[in-house]
């Protein structure tokens, strides 16, 4: 397994995902990540990174995002990564081969989170998967 990354607190506001001091987190069941507050009207640029082991058979992720006006309720937003398998959840050393996504929040809804859907048999497993971020603009 990947030794835990420390982060400054600041860095905590380039996350979707994972925990306090540690991006990254196993997914091996469909789950909701903490929202973040972006602001209406904020543009940022989301990358997927899939950093260790994928097992089970057939296994599938999927990650969409989410928004909210009051950050309790959620709604899909339209945005999401293509479906992540076995055959393309290779790490590497470089971030530029993970998928990188523009989103864009929408007015009077500046809570953004991430939905992680896992898909296959025999204990699915992504194994250090993070969801990066740049800072949100204005547009």
């Amino acid at each position: 397994m990947p030794a835990t990354i420390a982060m400054a607190p600041q860095d905590e506001l380039l996350r979707l995902t994972g925990v306090t001091g540690n991006p990254f987190e196993d997914v091996s069941t469909t789950n909701n990540g903490v929202g973040r507050y972006y602001g209406a009207n904020k543009g940022f640029r989301a990358r997927l990174v899939v950093a260790w082991a994928v097992t089970g058979t057939n296994p599938t992720l999927d990650v969409k995002f989410q928004d909210s006006a009051d950050g309790v309720t959620y709604a899909d937003m339209g945005y999401s990564f293509t479906q992540v398998t076995a055959s393309n959840a290779v790490a590497t050393l470089s971030l530029s081969a993970f998928p990188l996504l523009a989103v864009m929040t929408a007015a009077g809804r500046p809570w953004v989170r991430v939905v992680k859907t896992i898909g296959g048999t025999a204990s699915p497993t992504f194994g250090s998967v993070a969801v990066l971020h740049e800072p949100a603009e204005p547009f």
